[in-house]
């Protein structure tokens, strides 16, 4: 029997959260995964890493919302635009975006060991209030894949 990435995640959860977890965030389009996006991703782990000198368990999560998001919020615009640019913002299945960046983190991971998860979900749809409330620690990274540079770590 097939999972959604809902039960997939809620299954994830039960497996590695605990009194002692992290959580060190990131939600974003990732349409495609850039240079950019691995720098933050990237900073994802070294935010990890400063949570396990804490004694924390350090757990990453990278949320990327489904395609499907931003063509229903979207379709006016759409309809509207149908040009190239619009076109821009639908490149890769949710799969494939899965994919490269599971990709990404596991080269980064080779020097961290943590557990990560990627998920095409929108983690701004309910699970910041859910996991305010149900871990010890609970981080999220921002960034600009154009702007390297330019990053936010909120706790």
């Amino acid at each position: 029997m097939e999972t959604n990435p809902k039960e997939e995640l809620e299954m994830f959860e039960k497996e590695f959260f605990n009194s002692r977890t992290a959580l060190v965030v990131t939600n974003g389009k990732f349409n495609p995964p850039t240079k950019g996006h691995g720098k933050m991703i990237e900073h994802l782990f070294l935010t990890g890493q400063q949570k396990a000198e804490e004694g924390f368990i350090p757990i990453i999560i990278i949320f990327t919302p489904p395609k499907n998001h931003y063509i229903s919020n979207n379709m006016e615009f759409i309809k509207k635009n149908n040009n190239v640019n619009t076109r821009k913002k639908t490149i890769l299945s949710d799969e494939e975006r899965t994919e490269y960046l599971n990709d990404i983190c596991e080269e980064i991971n080779t020097q961290f060991g943590f557990v990560y998860k990627v998920v095409p979900l929108n983690f701004m749809c309910g699970y910041k209030s859910k996991y305010k409330k149900s871990v010890p620690s609970l981080t999220i990274v921002v960034g600009s894949d154009r702007h390297p540079m330019c990053r936010s770590t909120w706790t």
